[in-house]
């Protein structure tokens, strides 16, 4: 969720979309950290943040929060598979 200024507010799994409550608020649904790298993010990183939190995409963020992209997994996966060929 993006607020008026184009800040981050929270991600949302659709996991959690799917079990939660029926008007079940969405602050009481997203987690309270927001886990995101910034632009400058290598790839190590990128594959640290994915491994830890098992994310299908990660939130690029720069440095007031403003959402400057997504990540798919999907992309990782595959600078990875080109690194060992």
């Amino acid at each position: 969720m993006i607020n008026k200024e184009g800040v981050l507010q929270g991600v949302i799994s659709v996991q959690s979309l799917l079990t939660a409550r029926s008007h079940q608020p969405l602050n009481e649904i997203w987690p309270q950290t927001l886990i995101s790298v910034t632009p400058e993010a290598n790839y190590k990183k990128l594959v640290e943040a994915f491994t830890k939190y098992k994310f299908q995409a990660l939130p690029v963020l720069d440095e007031r929060n403003h959402l400057k992209g997504v990540i798919p997994f999907q992309s990782v996966l595959d600078i990875l598979m080109m690194k060992i060929r």
